[in-house]
């Protein structure tokens, strides 16, 4: 086999792993997988300043000694932050209704799609 047909040989196999590689990420769906791991980080952080900018601040201003961070107690030489424990709680709930109406959003869309 000459350097002619040595290359004609492997363009086709990195045609045929190219075709294969991009039929792989249209069957499973993996740029819109991971655009919804990007959207999620944003959301997050998005999510994660406000509960730490803005929740949290307005809690402390009605519990006394610094609000939910301080919210720490001691059992022999372990210390329990409850305080952090309620922040993700709070992150998590707020996460979860932006989904909840991102999605139901989205489903009403594509049902008025449908419709017309």
């Amino acid at each position: 086999m000459n350097t002619k047909e040595l290359q004609d040989t492997e363009s086709k196999t990195n045609q045929g792993f190219w075709r294969s590689f991009m039929e792989f990420l249209r069957q499973y769906s993996v740029i819109g997988l991971a655009i919804g791991v990007v959207m999620g980080a944003a959301v997050n952080n998005l999510v994660q300043s406000l509960v730490q900018g803005v929740i949290t601040p307005l809690i402390a201003l009605l519990m006394p000694n610094g609000g939910v961070d301080a919210l720490v107690f001691s059992v022999r030489d372990s210390e329990f932050r409850v305080g952090d424990v309620i922040s993700a709680t709070l992150q998590f709930i707020i996460i979860a209704f932006l989904i909840y109406f991102v999605v139901k959003f989205l489903l009403k869309q594509e049902e008025l799609i449908r419709k017309k």
